[in-house]
């Protein structure tokens, strides 16, 4: 990404462009900065793959979440009151940018048996019965339309070239799910990326990152 349009960024966040430290990511969209000495977290999401609505209900649902008192990091404000800033580049690309506190705490140890152990499963297990309890109360914006579970890119992406055996039983467990009900009992909002390197554990609590 230009160094110039990173530090026009960290300016919309009273940051120094020139301490942005490159995390990784999915797309290679995140960055970390620091802001009075408190590292936080810039994310850029290029506007041709990602859509604004959809960014805006990520962080509608981690706003209620926050204020529900589920341990996940905040979004941050710009210089302009803006959760989400859009930046362009000069060769007509822009990029939607989120900004977000620095999780405390460290990722879990897979190797170590004190750390990866079932206390931490039952304590993962917890965390998403919290959200799952919680989403049966949450309602979203008017403008904000919730995504069911089997619209994402990865249900209607194409399948050819892989393994015939695969897509069978793909689409046997895809069949299955379709038929859970949809009810309010039932069926709400998610994390939809829970593994084990989107959450830190920081004084024995679960801290969820990366919607």
């Amino acid at each position: 990404m230009d160094n110039n349009l990173l530090v026009k960024v960290a300016e919309l966040f009273h940051a120094d462009g020139r301490d942005l430290k490159l995390l990784g990511g999915f797309s290679n969209n995140v960055y970390e900065c620091k802001k009075n000495n408190h590292s936080f977290i810039l994310k850029f999401y290029l506007n041709s793959m990602y859509k604004k609505e959809k960014l805006e209900a990520e962080l509608d649902w981690i706003s209620f979440l926050m204020r529900s008192g589920v341990n996940v990091t905040a979004p941050l404000p710009s210089i302009n009151g803006n959760y989400l800033e859009i930046i362009h580049e000069d060769n007509n690309e822009s990029y939607y940018v989120l900004a977000f506190e620095k999780a405390e705490g460290v990722l879990i140890d897979t190797d170590n048996p004190t750390e990866w152990n079932s206390k931490l499963f039952y304590k993962w297990g917890k965390t998403m019965g919290k959200l799952h309890s919680l989403s049966k109360i949450y309602h979203p914006p008017g403008n904000i339309k919730k995504q069911n579970w089997n619209e994402g890119t990865i249900f209607t992406k194409d399948l050819e070239g892989l393994n015939e055996t695969i897509i069978q039983k793909w689409e046997e467990y895809v069949d299955v799910l379709k038929t859970y009900p949809r009810n309010g009992e039932f069926y709400g909002m998610i994390h939809n990326d829970l593994h084990h390197g989107n959450f830190y554990l920081h004084d024995n609590e679960i801290i969820l990152f990366d919607f």
